[in-house]
């Protein structure tokens, strides 16, 4: 084994200080390397062309003018290239819209007369989901007292019950607990 495949041993290993290391890049940047060392020679002179690389001395105001020419292009262009497409998809689409609206058939109406009875008389009044038709204006009046009376009665055990819960709170405070 070389001095070099140990360097290059301990190079892939990380334990290389920074004097192998520069005699590892002056070996690969020699005309001296051998062809089993040729595949890592791409790495050590990369290495050395970017150490060595600088930089115009006008970098800095071309890398701005791209920018600021980008920054002003970059979102008007497309806008721009689309916004005939996008004017004739809204046309198109409001068009189906109305379209479809237009040539859609009235679905069957939600109408108590029609789902009554076939003389299509619409219905007085309705309890728990029962439809009932009066004769006379007394029977209306009858019908229509009990439904209000099932609704009243219905509220006055929920506020008894509302009481009872809001009295079972104030006992629960802590001015009562001990009491």
């Amino acid at each position: 084994m070389t001095t070099i495949d140990s360097l290059l041993e301990k190079y892939w290993a990380g334990e290389t200080s920074l004097e192998e290391e520069t005699q590892l890049r002056k070996y690969f940047s020699s005309a001296t390397v051998t062809e089993q060392h040729r595949p890592f020679a791409a790495s050590f002179i990369y290495q050395e062309k970017i150490t060595n690389a600088t930089l115009p001395d006008d970098f800095a105001e071309a890398l701005i003018a791209k920018i600021e020419h980008r920054q002003n292009t970059a979102i008007l262009k497309p806008i721009a290239q689309y916004r005939s497409w996008l004017t004739v998809a809204a046309a198109v689409l409001f068009l189906l819209t109305a379209g479809i609206l237009l040539l859609k058939k009235p679905g069957p109406a939600n109408n108590l007369a029609d789902t009554c009875l076939p003389d299509r008389q619409v219905p007085h009044l309705i309890i728990n989901g029962e439809i009932y038709h009066s004769a006379t204006e007394e029977e209306a009046y009858q019908l229509t007292r009990q439904a209000l009376l099932l609704v009243s009665s219905k509220m006055t055990k929920e506020s008894k019950a509302t009481i009872k819960s809001l009295k079972k709170i104030e006992n629960m405070s802590p001015e009562n607990w001990g009491k």
